[in-house]
């Protein structure tokens, strides 16, 4: 069974961004590089931004998924803190929107 997931293609967009480097390289508009050699070996390569959406089709996919996802919220919400009131403007709507991510995944592998 399959799960879809509706997200914005900005945030979307950050995500990729995000695992491909430093945030703070996100910030300043910067491409990182990528962690995996391959990129559909990469846990967001199931992203699909032209439709703006997530499709997960099995639980491993979900897991690690549901893994770089929680890493990428810590980050995000690491430099929410610690910046300035503007970057934590921008980063707080995309939290909640990850947090609703992550608990659609959390309740597809219970």
């Amino acid at each position: 069974m399959s799960l879809k997931i509706r997200a914005s293609e900005k945030l979307l967009h950050e995500l990729q961004r995000l695992e491909a480097g430093s945030y703070e390289d996100c910030l300043r508009g910067e491409e990182g590089t990528p962690h995996t050699e391959d990129p559909s070996q990469h846990p967001y390569a199931i992203l699909n931004r032209r439709k703006a959406s997530i499709v997960v089709e099995t639980r491993v996919e979900a897991v690690n998924l549901l893994d770089s996802i929680d890493n990428s919220f810590d980050i995000m919400a690491n430099h929410a803190i610690h910046n300035s009131p503007e970057d934590e403007r921008r980063i707080r709507p995309m939290l909640k929107s990850i947090r609703r991510i992550m608990t659609q995944l959390q309740q597809y592998l219970a």
